[in-house]
């Protein structure tokens, strides 16, 4: 995440434009990684940062936390959020917990489980995010993908016919989505929107995710597959939107 500007520095705007939902307050960075996260919030002028992370990384972040002079501020705890403990509850609840398609890496269940440690009046940054889907027409994407299964048409690799497993190929390459950027012309249909409100959510809520959709169709063609792409808002004194590349699978 760090090398990526625009993720570091939208965090970094919302955090420190939202100041004043920060000053003075408690927060907990789940999942914090080297803790970057955390620092932009102490320097938004907060109180007190728990800074949990699961993996070895956590003893990075500690190194940096103690040469940033910031070891009263910043309390990194190892462990898994669904297993730690926390001496008090938090005003502010800060993370980023999106994969691909958003759900993906299945940090978000680890987010939503972090609430049992919000203030009933407390705020989560990222605060919802919008999944967007819409059908699209690539032919030259279809065929690249479908090229990629032609390796199993050989009758010959080293004395062996592969060519029995070219169809259960094709199936496993079309069932792996495609994380790529791509041309927004290439939609089919206005989209449709599906909205998680990271406040109001709940683990379980993401267990069995079912977005229901009818398509209006803009253009004809041959549909290859569904596009999805979401967007990330910071809801504090000021609204902060961080949007997604577009992605198709």
């Amino acid at each position: 995440m760090m090398q990526d500007f625009m993720r570091t520095a939208t965090y970094h705007r919302a955090i420190l434009q939202n100041h004043s939902d920060f000053r003075d307050k408690v927060v907990l960075d789940v999942g914090c990684g080297l803790g970057i996260l955390s620092f932009f919030a102490v320097q938004a002028g907060t109180k007190k940062v728990y800074a949990v992370e699961a993996s070895s990384v956590a003893q990075y972040a500690e190194i940096l936390v103690k040469n940033n002079q910031l070891s009263d501020k910043i309390i990194v705890l190892p462990g898994k959020m669904e297993e730690i403990s926390l001496p008090e509850a938090v005003d502010v609840i800060i993370s980023e917990p999106m994969g691909y398609m958003l759900f993906n890496e299945r940090m978000l269940e680890s987010y939503l489980h972090s609430k049992k440690w919000l203030k009933s009046n407390g705020t989560m940054f990222p605060t919802f995010s919008d999944i967007h889907l819409a059908p699209f027409s690539d032919e030259q994407l279809y065929m690249e993908h479908y090229s990629r299964a032609n390796f199993w048409y050989q009758q010959c690799f080293y004395g062996v016919n592969l060519s029995s497993l070219r169809g259960a190929a094709i199936d496993e390459y079309f069932r792996q989505p495609i994380v790529d950027t791509f041309d927004v012309r290439i939609l089919m249909a206005r989209t449709i929107k599906y909205t998680v409100n990271f406040l109001d959510a709940k683990e379980e809520d993401l267990h069995r995710v079912e977005i229901p959709f009818v398509f209006q169709m803009v253009q004809s063609g041959l549909i290859h597959g569904l596009a999805f792409w979401f967007d990330v808002a910071f809801v504090g004194s000021l609204y902060v939107l961080l949007p997604s590349p577009c992605s198709s699978g």
